[in-house]
């Protein structure tokens, strides 16, 4: 099993994207998912070589479905064609920190990082930390590697027409300001992919990505630990012990989703007695 049996999975799926195919080629498909969790399960470990806050992670953490979501969608398409792992600290493919991502396609794969769809809250303290210390991301995005792997920062997300207010257009930022989130990408090919050192390349290109996190999740942990703390005093447990094991996944407003939902009503009820710096709406 290797990746490009795998890949050749993914293109036949993509041309074929119907229950019926995909129940007559389970057994492909599972055989894939097995080999992919395997090779998540390797980059796991080489990138807690030099990021420890990902060194508890399970591929199952991380690994997407491929299942789409169509309830509501005038897509009826039922299978994604990709395969996706979303490497981060506190969740995995469910966390709200900037982490690691995989993603292969039969067509188009690359491994990015970055503040991807941050909240309200939080992407507002992204802009304003670009603005007041945009030499420190300078110097990040200036470095050889950064510029080797990656080019530059890129929004996925289309930017605001205009900059938001508060910021000025003669910040040294620039159009940095006007992003809706932060994205960094590397292209991946075939040739790269079905490489025997593969893992070994991804983890390096992951490695210069992880400044780049860092600036990002220094901001980002100011939104997620107060949170993380309150509710593991409401629910008695230690602070380390909770975060440890925390399974967050936050919503556009910031907010934990995955939390149960007795904690959920408690925090609603703390929040009309006490002034938090997030408001707490569901």
């Amino acid at each position: 099993m290797n990746y490009a049996y795998l890949i050749d999975f993914l293109g036949d799926l993509s041309r074929n994207n119907n229950r019926e195919w995909f129940g007559a080629n389970k057994e492909r498909y599972n055989l894939s998912l097995d080999f992919y969790k395997q090779e998540v399960k390797r980059l796991i470990d080489k990138i807690a070589e030099f990021d420890s806050d990902i060194a508890y992670l399970k591929p199952e953490n991380c690994i997407f479905r491929i299942y789409r979501d169509i309830r509501f969608s005038p897509n009826k398409i039922p299978y994604k064609t990709h395969f996706g792992a979303y490497i981060a600290r506190n969740g995995g493919r469910k966390s709200p920190y900037a982490g690691y991502y995989l993603h292969i396609d039969a067509e188009q794969s690359f491994l990015s990082g970055g503040a991807y769809n941050p909240s309200r809250e939080v992407l507002s303290a992204i802009r304003h930390e670009i603005d007041v210390n945009y030499d420190e991301l300078s110097d990040i995005v200036s470095d050889s590697h950064f510029r080797k792997y990656f080019g530059k920062i890129e929004p996925y997300m289309p930017p605001l027409k205009k900059f938001p207010a508060g910021f000025s257009a003669t910040s040294p930022a620039g159009e940095l300001l006007r992003y809706k989130d932060f994205i960094i990408e590397h292209p991946l090919d075939a040739k790269t992919i079905c490489a025997a050192d593969f893992t070994d390349y991804a983890a390096r290109i992951f490695h210069a990505m992880k400044p780049c996190n860092d600036f990002f999740n220094s901001i980002i942990a100011d939104y997620c630990w107060p949170l993380c703390l309150l509710v593991s005093v409401l629910r008695g447990f230690s602070f380390c012990d909770f975060s440890f094991c925390l399974l967050l996944d936050l919503s556009r407003d910031g907010l934990p989703r995955l939390l149960p939902d007795e904690d959920l009503r408690l925090l609603l009820s703390l929040s009309k007695r006490v002034r938090l710096s997030c408001p707490i709406t569901f």
